[in-house]
């Protein structure tokens, strides 16, 4: 074989980045009431991209809480909800509201993060400029919903019905919508970067505008959908992304943990110390921070965004970064076995020396990453991407390499890549006069 451990594998050439679809969040609603399942559409109209009237609605629609979460950000207590009927700007995070009857409720600005909302009742509800990082909202009802310019990052929506729903200018990227029901619904300008739509009903959905990071996984439609032109804009749309990254660099340099708000659920002490294990930073926005030698085993970090983060020397044993963005992110001697890194974007990233024995990088995209003296013994690189990877005396003993794309990867003649057979990726494009100083 080409490029083969110790057991036959099949070599792909060197290629784009084939889309795969990361789901993200894992909110479990409560399993003791049965679950239902989402009633489809009877339309006999084919899922296209027919187009209904568009929303006069504009995206530069004011905040509902230019003061902040109410209460100072108390959070509200879910037996009181039936007490309330105006929610808005009220931290409801972290809340298991499975089941419940919300509907007509009007919750705009809200903090619905983590909040558990499987099989619940939110029809005709305004959650418009809400934040529902990681909801859980599994065969939930939605029809009517106003969930206008929200942040759903990596919510998680299997089933949902969210028949007629306003989902104008939503982030919905890395959210997980199989098998929902977007009959009629309104998607105008929705971000849908690798967002998962596989056995969804778009029938005369308007998905006028909609757009995606061309430098993460696209969205993955439904069978039959007419994919729409990507509206992706870099200027605007990465500069709303909040991330402070350009080509894996943070201009205005590290940034300290205790500015983000990601952490101001941890303890500032532990965050000081940087022994925070066991952490749920799921889809943060961690962009340029500096957690150099931190001690984070145990962590949820998926789907977080990380690009140009300082990682180095960090302890993340066990930790789960499935569809994490660490674009040009220093991992160099991390000490990473048995991660989840699937899907995983490490794209320039620095790995060299990192430990990650066992890891799980199935579909990683690792093309220009730096792998000198990483060891990658037993790690799964099923259909993962390597093309340009710097791979001097890189340890593959044991590892899968199913389906990897490679080519254009370079090492130090003296200390080639070890357990490993390179002969069908190209020749070693080590220069010397370039790369001898490595």
């Amino acid at each position: 074989m080409l490029f083969s451990s110790r057991v036959p594998f099949r070599l792909l050439a060197v290629c784009a980045l084939t889309a795969t679809a990361v789901g993200c969040g894992d909110g479990e609603e409560s399993s003791e009431a049965p679950r239902t399942t989402a009633k489809r559409s009877t339309s006999t109209e084919a899922p296209t991209t027919t187009q209904p009237k568009t929303t006069t609605t504009s995206p530069a629609d004011e905040n509902p809480c230019p003061n902040g979460l109410a209460n100072n950000g108390e959070p509200v207590d879910g037996s009181q909800l039936d007490q309330r009927v105006d929610l808005d700007c009220a931290n409801l995070s972290d809340l298991n509201l499975s089941f419940e009857n919300l509907s007509n409720a009007n919750m705009s600005g809200s903090d619905l993060s983590k909040t558990r909302l499987g099989q619940s009742k939110l029809a005709g509800s305004n959650v418009r400029h809400s934040k529902m990082v990681g909801t859980a909202l599994r065969d939930s009802d939605m029809s009517n919903i106003d969930a206008s310019y929200a942040d759903m990052t990596g919510a998680v929506l299997t089933n949902a019905e969210l028949t007629q729903a306003k989902l104008v200018g939503a982030n919905l990227s890395r959210a997980d919508l199989t098998g929902a029901i977007l009959f009629e619904t309104d998607l105008e300008s929705a971000d849908l970067t690798a967002a998962n739509m596989e056995g969804a009903d778009l029938t005369r959905a308007n998905l006028e505008g909609v757009k995606w990071n061309p430098e993460e996984n696209p969205p993955t439609w439904p069978d039959g959908v007419a994919v729409p032109g990507n509206a992706w804009d870099p200027e605007q749309d990465e500069a709303e992304s909040g991330a402070n990254v350009e080509d894996g660099d943070c201009a205005s340099g590290p940034v300290d943990p205790s500015q983000l708000e990601a952490f101001a659920g941890l303890d500032t002490r532990d965050v000081a110390s940087g022994r925070i294990p066991g952490s749920n930073l799921a889809n943060a926005n961690l962009a340029c921070v500096d957690l150099e030698d931190v001690y984070m085993d145990d962590s949820d970090l998926s789907g977080a965004n990380l690009a140009g983060a300082n990682l180095s020397d960090a302890k993340l044993r066990n930790a789960v970064l499935t569809g994490a963005n660490l674009q040009g992110a220093d991992l160099g001697n991390s000490t990473m076995p048995d991660v989840d890194l699937a899907g995983a974007d490490l794209k320039g990233a620095d790995l060299s020396n990192a430990e990650l024995t066992g890891s799980n990088l199935t579909g990683a995209d690792l093309r220009d990453t730096d792998l000198r003296s990483a060891d990658l013994i037993g790690v799964d690189l099923s259909g993962a991407d390597l093309t340009g990877a710097t791979l001097t005396q890189t340890n593959f003993w044991n590892a899968i390499l199913d389906d990897v794309k490679a080519g254009n990867n370079k090492w130090d003649p003296k200390y080639p890549p070890r357990e490993v057979d390179l002969s069908g990726a190209g020749e070693n494009q080590w220069d010397p006069s370039v790369d001898g100083a490595d």
